[in-house]
């Protein structure tokens, strides 16, 4: 794993990993919003990938979940084809090493993106290693209720008990980095800074 802090040091170091190498599939991973497609994008424009988006291509909309809620019958077929053309695909989502694991695929290449803000990585406060999944899980829970309360109190009206079930995107997400530490295990992270 290196880390990396720019943008054009971590496009430099996926073009190493890839050079002299035919079809590779590159994974871009990392929690919602911090910036895989725009990575994603930038690196299939400039070295002419075929970039496949989960989130726009293959996540059946509006589902509320993710990792079930995938075609994964034409996300296989679709690298399959690609790959069998020897081209290099770079392909992003949450959870892309368990989405790939689904169709027995591997990643050649796995990028790894944190959002840095104020010098913290914005979501790692939810990857206590030392701590179980349901034990994160719970925080998780009472700390979207407790905001819920104080914008009530803010707004001057009753709190809603929000369901805050385990079996949502954000659930899916943590329990996918207990399971697979993309965050440690990546071949390149970018710690992307963020205002």
């Amino acid at each position: 794993m290196q880390i990396y802090k720019t943008l054009s040091e971590t496009i430099l170091r996926i073009d190493e990993l890839v050079a002299g190498k035919k079809a590779q599939l590159i994974s871009v991973d990392g929690f919602s919003g911090s910036g895989k497609s725009y990575l994603s994008k930038i690196i299939a424009e400039r070295k002419a990938y075929t970039y496949l988006d989960i989130d726009g291509d293959y996540l059946i909309p509006n589902a509320g979940q993710y990792i079930d809620f995938i075609k994964y019958n034409k996300l296989e077929l679709d690298i399959l084809n690609l790959i069998s053309k020897e081209n290099t695909i770079i392909i992003d989502g949450i959870c892309i090493l368990q989405i790939l694991d689904r169709i027995g695929l591997n990643s050649d290449i796995k990028v790894y993106i944190k959002r840095i803000f104020y010098d913290e990585w914005r979501d790692g406060k939810y990857l206590d290693y030392t701590e179980s999944p349901e034990y994160v899980l719970s925080t998780r829970s009472a700390e979207l209720q407790q905001f819920e309360n104080s914008c009530a109190y803010i707004e001057n009206r009753e709190p809603e008990v929000i369901d805050h079930s385990s079996e949502d995107m954000g659930a899916d997400t943590i329990r996918y980095h207990y399971l697979y530490h993309p965050d440690i295990e990546s071949d390149v992270i970018f710690e992307r800074k963020i205002s």
